[in-house]
């Protein structure tokens, strides 16, 4: 008949009772709800990860809590810890692979911008375009230690066919290990594929559509699992336009030289005021 917001702290439990979700209620206006009564419970928080069933998956909890709390806020992967791999002998390097599939000309104009900031990040940036952007030529840069941040603008492919439950008997959900970016040619990346990689890189964006699961194993839970450390990616369909405006805009305000760099507070900036519902970031 309604929503309970709880708050364990130690040796006491705050309870909130939101009333019944109208049947015609708008998800972001459910999600300001949902933000307005747990943003008290988490004040003084560092940080917040959320932990969503599949069932509030769609909701844009990040955003409504981020418009109450100054923190950063991310989606959680749980993850195994990491093996801290070879060390990078070199400059930092960025790997940006764009527009594979020769059909997304927005992702190639945005491109340009995006290369531009990631050299003042310092980075030395490998961008492969079209035809150039193999399954062998991605994979052989994604296990050169010196990759720090690997970009993907292009086509992506849910193996849940649209419509469909995607959970097993019992309402298990499914994990999408066919999930698959769309390389050049007939290549492409499964999820299953990301997680026989010997590394991969800290950070990682996945701007296409699909590139994540509800709940279970995606593309962006695989390359989590894999070792990254943050990775935005998108629940449903990305617009074209609108995924090439957002990309624009992720990395224009990190500051130059920066050693390390936070997707969650510069995902929080590029989202701002922009109708990107879909796209998340995933966090260990």
């Amino acid at each position: 008949h309604g929503l309970f917001v709880l708050a364990w702290r130690g040796t006491s439990i705050k309870v909130e009772e939101l009333p019944r979700r109208e049947s015609q209620e708008p998800a972001s206006e459910l999600s300001a709800r949902i933000a307005k009564a747990a943003a008290p419970m988490l004040a003084g928080a560092p940080s917040v990860h959320l932990h969503v069933h599949r069932s509030f998956a769609a909701l844009p909890l990040d955003r409504s809590l981020a418009a109450l709390l100054e923190v950063p806020i991310a989606f959680a992967v749980d993850a195994p810890s990491r093996s801290p791999g070879l060390a990078c002998a070199g400059a930092r390097r960025a790997l940006l692979v764009t527009n594979p599939q020769q059909n997304l000309w927005a992702a190639s104009e945005a491109a340009k911008v995006i290369q531009g900031d990631l050299a003042r990040m310092g980075f030395r940036v490998d961008t492969l375009e079209g035809a150039a952007a193999t399954r062998a030529a991605i994979e052989a840069r994604l296990a050169d230690p010196c990759t720090a941040l690997f970009q993907y603008d292009g086509h992506a492919v849910a193996a849940v066919p649209r419509g469909a439950s995607g959970s097993l008997a019992g309402g298990l959900p499914r994990d999408r290990t066919d999930d698959a970016l769309l390389l050049a040619g007939s290549d492409t990346l499964t999820a299953a594929d990301v997680l026989r990689l010997p590394r991969v890189p800290d950070k990682v964006v996945l701007n296409g559509c699909t590139t994540a699961a509800p709940e279970g194993l995606g593309l962006a839970q695989a390359f989590v699992l894999a070792g990254a450390a943050q990775v935005i990616a998108s629940l449903d369909e990305v617009p074209a336009d609108d995924a090439a405006k957002f990309t624009r805009k992720l990395f224009e305000a990190a500051p130059p030289g920066v050693a390390e760099f936070d997707l969650v507070r510069l995902f929080a900036r590029a989202t701002s005021g922009a109708d990107v519902p879909a796209l998340r970031v995933f966090e260990r």
